[in-house]
């Protein structure tokens, strides 16, 4: 072979080593300008799919839970007199007392109304406020001071708790200087936020003071009275 042709070839071989190197330089220079995604921690949760809602902690679910119902006591959001009888009659009394679970009387969040209402023209002395402040007296230093509906068949006295609230014991404080047989045909009932009716008995007797404590179920009878019939 001639000097001329071998240093051809070797000047080719030259060459061809010369882009091998500049393509593995290039390959491993893109290699390591790449981003590295670094591994999860041992042990850490793994991260919800996107679009998948992470499960409530412990704490949100337990606080918008149900509250607890000791044995023998109630839930609702309305307590209320009214009539059943169909009757036109009269309604007045003098307190209804709502209690806890823990057996104090609930007064704040409130709401009392009386349907029909006869205090239009004096809610100073027959207003609805009277079934609620604590004291069960007729007359006060301004007059009268009794919650009184008109003669309606339809007439209610309610207290709205503003929720669903444990209840141990409900006490009804009827009028006694006058007409107290007017409770008679009258339905105690406790409904829950959603309309269910919980508690429903019947009111008889005539008696000054009715109370129902734990276990409270619609046989329930009044520790200060004895039920009997009456006359629609």
């Amino acid at each position: 072979m001639s000097d001329d042709n071998t240093g051809m070839i070797l000047a080719l071989l030259g060459v061809c080593c010369c882009c091998m190197l500049s393509s593995s330089l290039a390959a491993g220079l893109a290699s390591s300008s790449s981003t590295t995604t670094p591994a999860a921690p041992v042990g850490a949760a793994a991260a919800a799919p996107v679009g998948v809602r992470e499960p409530e902690p412990a704490w949100r679910i337990s606080a918008g839970a149900a509250p607890t119902v000791p044995s023998g006591m109630i839930t609702g959001k309305t307590v209320q007199v009214a009539r059943a009888d169909n009757k036109a009659e009269w309604m007045n009394l003098l307190g209804i007392d709502v209690f806890d679970a823990s057996g104090a009387r609930i007064t704040t969040g409130i709401t009392p109304t009386i349907t029909p209402a006869v205090y239009a023209s004096d809610p100073n002395q027959y207003g609805p406020q009277y079934l609620i402040d604590g004291i069960h007296a007729e007359s006060g230093a301004s007059g009268m001071r009794l919650p009184h509906s008109t003669n309606d068949p339809n007439s209610a006295m309610t207290l709205d708790l503003g929720a669903d609230k444990v209840i141990s014991k409900i006490v009804i404080y009827n009028r006694t200087a006058c007409c107290s047989d007017r409770i008679n045909g009258c339905n105690l009932v406790v409904k829950k936020a959603d309309g269910t009716a919980v508690l429903t008995i019947p009111l008889t007797g005539a008696k000054a003071i009715y109370t129902f404590s734990a276990p409270l179920t619609n046989t329930s009878t009044s520790s200060t009275y004895t039920p009997e019939p009456y006359n629609l």
